[in-house]
């Protein structure tokens, strides 16, 4: 909502018209966001101008699919399920003899049976120990080099 609002430089809701949200999503679209990220605000936007208009605070929801519409949303998944084969050769990799592929074995195992991706595994295993943030950093900084995730180094609380 404090983005949206950003947008429309602090005017106050019953200020809001349908072409404010429209030129909003658009900018949304222009700053690349992807479909479902601006789908997911609009949504926000809307819930908050309904609660409004439930309160009596505004007679129209600026916001309404009627008045704005989201952008189409993929119809396929993002990913793909990886083969069965594909995943033996995988799990082929890790040299379970040492501790590092004994570690990196394990971790695969509990992403394949679990359907995790690695943030949702890095962030389940590693927080509180490791901000968020930085799991977003290192991911964007290896993202498009080729490289496999790294797990981020262990930190002793309160450092």
């Amino acid at each position: 909502m404090a983005d949206f609002f950003r947008f429309l430089q602090g005017r106050h809701p019953t200020e809001v018209v349908p072409a404010d949200v429209q030129r909003w999503r658009d900018q949304l679209r222009s700053q690349r966001k992807r479909p479902a990220t601006v789908s997911f605000k609009l949504s926000v936007v809307r819930s908050f101008f309904e609660y409004l208009k439930a309160a009596g605070i505004v007679h129209l929801n600026p916001a309404s699919t009627k008045l704005v519409s989201p952008p189409e949303l993929p119809t396929e998944p993002a990913g793909r399920a990886l083969t069965a084969k594909e995943v033996r050769y995988l799990l082929a990799g890790p040299d379970r003899e040492k501790p590092e592929g004994a570690r990196d074995y394990a971790l695969m195992l509990v992403m394949l049976r679990l359907s995790l991706r690695v943030r949702s595994l890095l962030t389940q295993i590693f927080v509180p120990e490791v901000e968020s943030r930085e799991v977003d950093n290192q991911m964007q900084s290896q993202r498009g080099e080729g490289r496999g995730l790294a797990a981020p180094e262990r930190r002793e609380r309160g450092n």
